[in-house]
């Protein structure tokens, strides 16, 4: 799966609509990747460059052809996003799913798997996001590094009690 996404970017990477978009945000860059896997199923990888000039989010999509949409960043001071470097992902999305399976079945048995969010972002180092919603409405969101491997956090919410204060 992780030599499909990277065939997939080179594949935006090398179209026309890619070729226009670096013409106008010439230093744009690579941030993040995100997928949904739902059964067996995943979703059309979504890839998202940053623009430092625009300070706008693209998200490219590559089905039958390219998509494109320019979204503003919701922070509460402009910064720069990292940059997402796949050299150094190591660990490959099959091996992140084996390693969340391994952890929810030990510590939350009772909460099987509706949908993963994936997510491929860098926070101070490569990292896989990934959240899953499961059967009994919780959000299990775990981070793990996609170099070595390790669980870098994990958390349990219940998705009912979001927007509640």
């Amino acid at each position: 799966m992780l030599q499909k996404l990277k065939n997939i970017i080179g594949d935006i990477e090398d179209s026309p609509e890619f070729e226009k978009y670096k013409e106008k945000n010439p230093n744009a860059y690579l941030v993040s990747a995100f997928t949904i896997k739902e059964d067996n199923n995943f979703g059309e990888w979504q890839t998202h460059y940053f623009s430092p000039q625009t300070h706008l989010i693209t998200s490219f999509i590559l089905k039958d052809k390219i998509y494109l949409q320019e979204e503003k960043i919701f922070q509460k001071e402009k910064e720069d996003i990292e940059k997402l470097d796949l050299a150094k992902v190591k660990i490959t999305l099959d091996q992140a799913l084996e390693i969340i399976k391994k952890l929810s079945l030990e510590k939350y048995p009772q909460d099987l798997p509706s949908k993963i969010i994936i997510i491929l972002q860098t926070k101070e180092k490569e990292i896989w996001n990934l959240a899953i919603i499961s059967n009994k409405f919780n959000i299990i969101n775990i981070k793990i590094d996609a170099q070595e491997g390790n669980i870098l956090s994990e958390s349990i919410e219940s998705a009912l009690s979001f927007g509640k204060t």
